[in-house]
């Protein structure tokens, strides 16, 4: 899992629509982060926390959900969809991948203006497969004989 974050909007701020996986198209020129990437390895699902209330505005709004076509660039910041009013102690927890790997368009989503008060959050990101140790993927290891388990075959109903 990547380290939380807490984050804060106030009032005129928003976030506009997009999704929580690393698409390695996006990332050519970095290799570090596709080094991070290598056999598949993304963020699966996404919980985000809000820790607090709202008195106007700061919704998460989901856009492509149930079906609706993805939307133009231009769109993605008009908080449009099923949405999630910002209330202390409430989650939300979605996946970012299909059980194959494939980006589940579905979960993009975005934050709405936040009209009056503050909105605190915080995201926690959680991969589908370990982290590398020392530049090396957990596989690797296992296979040198540094400790790392070996994974697991994967199937589609475990997810």
């Amino acid at each position: 899992q990547e380290d939380f974050r807490v984050l804060k909007y106030e009032p005129g701020q928003q976030f506009v629509a997009h999704t929580d996986y690393y698409d390695p198209e996006d990332f050519q020129d970095q290799p570090d982060i596709l080094q991070g990437l290598q056999d598949g390895r993304n963020w699966l699902v996404t919980v985000y926390l809000y820790l607090s209330n709202v008195k106007q505005g700061g919704e998460t709004y989901f856009p492509s959900t149930y079906g609706r076509p993805m939307q133009s660039q231009s769109e993605l910041g008009t908080c449009t969809g099923p949405s999630v009013s910002p209330k202390r102690g409430r989650a939300l927890f979605f996946y970012s991948l299909h059980p194959d790997g494939t980006p589940n368009l579905s979960s993009m989503h975005g934050g709405c203006k936040v009209v009056k008060g503050v909105k605190y959050a915080t995201n926690i990101w959680i991969f589908n497969q370990a982290k590398n140790v020392r530049g090396l993927s957990s596989a690797s290891n296992a296979k040198k004989g540094k400790g790392a388990a070996k994974k697991a075959p994967r199937r589609k109903e475990e997810i």
